[in-house]
């Protein structure tokens, strides 16, 4: 067969169920995807009024309002383009706890190549609101972005889930060689043409609280010696994060929450006052202002810092 393909779904409901009572209900799917007859370039736009994945009698999550838009190129090697994803609102259920809500949730990711033909990738994620019980989270935003990636490693990767697949399809078990072959040849090329991770934004706010924060980790090129001490030479950080003592308290209290425990969160940001009081004045972390606090985390050839000062686990 030859020239473009082009197709279109409608579907009022899926239904899907066990005998065990686990249940998925997709309503109203609508979705359309072409790719050229190269099937180099292609796209898709899909949309889902609601999911509803009915765990058992105690748990339910409900996903409503999704969208999922991308276009993409290269699909014959390692796919460059667009891509984004937005949900209304995700809630999980449970008949003893209550509901944990994600409102405007939003899902952005960009692959292309820059003027010196090296890969970068770009990852946005964001939430207009967070609600887990007594726990409210707002303009949460978090900003990755990979670059000064050699197409060597991109090459290793796709080579490693080649030999992953066959892997899988041949093994005997009788000798298992699969990180030699598959996962070393990919660390090897990231190890010797290095690459970039920015943390180029993360904000989040609660009521009289917020967190942002800013960072770099590079790799530096250097040796195929895939040792632990060979990588961490390699690597080149930094960090700053802003933050308030009752946002820590209330992500403390989520994740209480989450084990099924209940805590003060009033004592809780009396704790953490002490403990940042006292990091302050050791000189480990700035206080900007009343109950605000600022920490810079460096790493630099196998040495931690802290506000400039060395900093030691052990």
């Amino acid at each position: 067969p030859t020239g473009s393909a082009r197709s279109r779904l409608s579907l009022p409901q899926l239904s899907v169920s066990t005998a065990g009572g686990t249940a998925i209900i997709i309503d109203r799917i609508a979705g359309e995807g072409q790719v050229n007859a190269a099937a180099t370039l292609g796209s898709w736009d899909i949309s889902l009024e609601q999911i509803q994945i009915v765990v058992d009698e105690h748990r339910r999550l409900v996903v409503a309002g999704i969208n999922s838009f991308a276009t993409m190129e290269n699909l014959d090697q390692f796919p460059l383009g667009q891509s984004r994803t937005r949900i209304n609102s995700l809630t999980l259920a449970t008949t003893d706890t209550q509901p944990f809500v994600i409102n405007g949730l939003n899902i952005d990711g960009t692959n292309l190549l820059d003027s010196a033909q090296r890969y970068v990738t770009r990852s946005e994620i964001s939430f207009d609101s967070f609600f887990a019980g007594d726990s409210t989270l707002d303009n949460g935003r978090l900003i990755l972005e990979l670059n000064d990636l050699d197409p060597r490693v991109i090459e290793a990767l796709i080579a490693a889930g080649d030999r992953l697949r066959h892997h899988i399809r041949s093994s005997s078990g009788v000798e298992d060689t699969l990180g030699e072959e598959v996962f070393l040849p990919a660390v090897h090329a990231l190890m010797q043409s290095g690459a970039t991770l920015v943390l180029e934004n993360l904000t989040l706010a609660t009521t009289g609280g917020q967190l942002s924060g800013a960072g770099r980790a590079t790799l530096q090129p250097g040796t195929a010696d895939t040792s632990l001490n060979a990588l961490l030479e390699q690597i080149d950080s930094t960090l700053q994060l802003d933050f308030d003592v009752v946002i820590l308290a209330r992500l403390n209290q989520l994740m209480e929450q989450n084990r099924g425990k209940s805590g003060n969160i009033a004592r809780k940001e009396e704790e953490l006052k002490m403990i940042f009081g006292g990091l302050a004045q050791l000189g480990f972390l700035t206080q900007l202002e009343g109950e605000r606090f600022r920490l810079r985390v460096a790493y630099d050839q196998g040495q931690i810092k802290l506000n400039d000062q060395p900093f030691r686990l052990f």
